[in-house]
């Protein structure tokens, strides 16, 4: 068992994911993960330790305290992500599964065709709400203006920046 250092925690979808690296490589801890989405973790772990998935046993610094934790390297989690059918799980959790999925594609999407790409949209929303900031000080009325726009803005730019974080391996966030 190894013990981490620094773990990162990632606001997803109004859950907390863990993120950790351990030899040089990204890694999700993967009960709070499962748990968050609704599932049984007795089943998926079954399903997790087979070999192909590398899982790797950390203790993980969490909110003061030290956690022993499985966790999955974050390039294998769009395959095991895959193996869940939304189709049978209770219905209550479809769509949160089907989330979960569909942030992964995209993920996966924006690297293989391109990774600059995120950053290119992420700097375009972070400069549109400055801008939208600058016109609602600017002038009075301006604030109505801001509000407007902040409701559009803020939830892109919350998407990106999570996409961004799930993607730290290979993506440099560097706000403009």
């Amino acid at each position: 068992m190894d013990l981490i250092q620094k773990s990162l925690s990632v606001d997803f979808h109004q859950d907390k994911l863990t993120l950790v690296e351990y030899n040089g490589q990204p890694y999700v801890a993967m009960k709070p993960l499962v748990e968050n989405m609704g599932l049984d973790w007795r089943s998926q772990q079954r399903k997790l330790t087979a070999k192909r998935w590398g899982m790797v046993k950390m203790t993980i610094p969490t909110n003061g305290d030290l956690q022993e934790m499985l966790c999955l390297p974050l390039r294998k989690l769009f395959g095991w992500l895959n193996t869940i059918s939304p189709n049978k799980v209770k219905p209550e959790l479809k769509q949160k599964i089907e989330v979960y999925q569909d942030e992964c594609d995209d993920v996966l999407w924006a690297y293989w065709t391109n990774k600059n790409g995120l950053q290119e949209q992420y700097n375009e929303w972070f400069n549109k709400n400055k801008l939208s900031k600058d016109k609602g000080s600017f002038h009075g009325f301006g604030l109505n203006q801001r509000k407007l726009e902040k409701r559009v803005i803020e939830p892109q730019l919350k998407r990106l920046e999570n996409l961004l974080q799930l993607s730290f391996s290979f993506i440099e966030v560097k706000a403009v």
